[in-house]
């Protein structure tokens, strides 16, 4: 209660982290955590097999709502600039319980996603090879991230800078084989069907809806910019 009330009373917390990173640094990080390669590689190849030509829609409505939800981000790590994120939010205006609740699922989020992400690098790596195809393949990435994760705070903004050049350019070689080797024209995009049992099938609201959340995955990322605010 005092904390609160100190920030109530001066409009700020008393700084207890180096502010090391600059905007930039905090750009770089941020980015990185949208990770577009994985999105494109895993998440969006699931929305494609679910909504078919709808997943332009899909994907349009996500972006929209990262947006507003990305604006709450920004208004609340403004208020309260202390590092954590959402669970340091949640235990100031909720209290300590939710707050504590918030950090648990905050904590099996990220573990689910990281599993999610290096899981799928498998799949493409053993396109090149296909020794690299297993579960292995996804221990090594995690531990890997692990040792990068573990660098002093500024070292891992550019690490992780570097590795999202390369995310960018497989997407850049991705788009222009895509333009390239066109099967059909944008008017797929405005079709609601995707394959079924019995050919292409009409996808419904509902199934559109369902995917919302896979979707916003993909955009998921604005979390990291306040998760390195106390440090920017």
């Amino acid at each position: 209660m005092s904390e609160l009330h100190q920030a109530t009373s001066t409009g700020r917390y008393q700084q207890e982290l180096a502010r090391s990173l600059t905007m930039r640094e905090n750009i770089l990080i941020t980015l990185s955590s949208v990770t577009p390669a994985s999105s494109v590689f895993i998440i969006v190849p699931a929305i494609l097999l679910g909504v078919g030509g709808a997943s332009v829609l899909t994907m349009g409505l996500a972006a929209l709502a990262a947006v507003l939800v990305g604006v709450c981000y920004a208004e609340l790590s403004a208020t309260y600039p202390v590092t954590g994120g959402e669970y340091t939010w949640a235990a100031r205006l909720l209290g300590r319980p939710l707050g504590f609740g918030t950090f648990v699922l905050t904590m099996v989020n990220g573990i689910l996603i990281i599993a999610v992400i290096a899981l799928g690098t498998g799949d493409y790596l053993s396109a090149a090879w296909s020794a690299l195809d297993g579960t292995w393949v996804g221990v090594v990435v995690i531990v890997a991230t692990t040792v990068v994760a573990a660098l002093d705070i500024r070292t891992n903004a550019w690490v992780t800078g570097v590795f999202l050049a390369t995310e960018l350019l497989a997407l850049v070689v991705l788009t222009v084989l895509g333009f390239l080797n066109p099967e059909r024209g944008p008017g797929a995009f405005f079709s609601a069907q995707a394959a079924g049992g019995h050919g292409l099938e009409t996808v419904g609201v509902a199934a559109i809806i369902a995917l919302l959340p896979v979707a916003l995955f993909a955009f998921n990322g604005y979390g990291a910019a306040v998760y390195y605010v106390e440090e920017t």
